[in-house]
């Protein structure tokens, strides 16, 4: 019987990728997709982008990629917790007498996507509690149960708490050197750490990493 390279069987598949549609209901959410070219932060498009360019360099074991997954994912968990605290001190939507549906855009502008990142899923979910809070917020200030002050500080809060994971993928980002070009200390290595600064040594030992990394590849 004639054997079969499992190997070989496997070569031609690619990588996993899923299309998605979003609906947005508020301006400050269009705006982050759409900033500007003079714009400082990057857009929503330009961070899936480099998402998945830092998701696959830290796949082939480069440890500033690790790092920038790392860093990424603290500031996206501190801005997760921030919106669902926020939400949770509004206004609630029932009193005693009165009972009023969620507020939406009688035309969202609906975002279709393809996402091929952790993420950039995780993105996603961040960017409907984004939105999901500055409809609320803006529904409750016309509602009468927000000050106009007080919305808008809260606006301004959100709007740089979520500016603040776009800016992540600025800070830090991938090298093309692996954890053993470090090891020998070659001349990649070495424009890596001229660059780009050392890395801590918990990332490259490998001994702290994202919850959403992906698993390392390393070659053999």
């Amino acid at each position: 019987m004639k054997q079969t390279n499992k190997k070989n069987n496997f070569q031609g598949l690619g990588s996993l990728g899923s299309e998605a549609q979003m609906a947005v209901h508020s301006v400050e959410t269009i705006r982050l997709w759409n900033p500007g070219n003079k714009a400082p932060l990057p857009s929503v498009g330009r961070f899936l982008t480099t998402v998945s360019t830092l998701e696959h360099s830290a796949r082939h074991d480069d440890p500033y990629a690790d790092f920038a997954l790392l860093e990424l994912e603290r500031v996206m968990n501190e801005a997760f917790a921030f919106y669902n605290e926020h939400l949770s001190t509004l206004p609630a939507m029932m009193t005693a007498r009165l009972s009023f549906s969620e507020c939406l855009s009688s035309r969202p502008h609906i975002k279709t996507l393809r996402i091929s990142s952790r993420f950039g899923w995780r993105m996603m979910a961040l960017l409907e509690c984004f939105d999901v809070y500055m409809v609320r917020i803006a529904d409750a200030q016309f509602k009468a149960q927000l000050t106009r002050t007080e919305f808008e500080k809260r606006r301004y809060d959100s709007i740089r708490k979520i500016e603040s994971v776009l800016h992540q993928v600025l800070v830090h980002k991938h090298s093309g050197v692996t954890r053993s070009d470090i090891l020998q200390n070659n001349a990649k290595a070495q424009r890596a750490l001229e660059e780009f600064g050392p890395v801590p040594f918990e990332v490259l030992e490998g001994l702290e990493r994202a919850e959403f990394a992906p698993v390392i590849k390393r070659a053999s």
